[in-house]
């Protein structure tokens, strides 16, 4: 399928940072992170707050991961260049964004 990139702002305009576990079908085809069902939710929630475009979504996981819910998901997340990636993204977006 291929990488699940952020959703959002990264014009230095976020206010609001959401980070998911990893995508689904939905997400997987479109290459972008909150666009099936759970992120219709949460699009409406911050909607129904005022929040319509000063947001960033990022997901723990670029890819998806078959039944992640394990100790090997948890160190894949915890260590090594999986962990730096979202890190340098997260530096980026706290470095950029108040």
């Amino acid at each position: 399928m291929g990488p699940l990139f952020y959703r959002g702002r990264l014009d230095g305009t976020a206010r609001v940072l959401l980070v998911g576990q990893e995508g689904a079908t939905d997400e997987a085809l479109v290459h972008r992170a909150f666009t099936g069902g759970t992120g219709q939710k949460v699009q409406s929630f911050l909607n129904s707050v005022g929040i319509t475009s000063s947001y960033i979504f990022i997901n723990t996981f670029v890819y998806s991961i078959y039944e992640q819910y394990d100790e090997f998901a948890r160190e894949l997340a915890m260590s090594g260049s999986i962990r730096d990636h979202r890190n340098q993204i997260l530096q980026k977006i706290f470095n950029e964004n108040d």
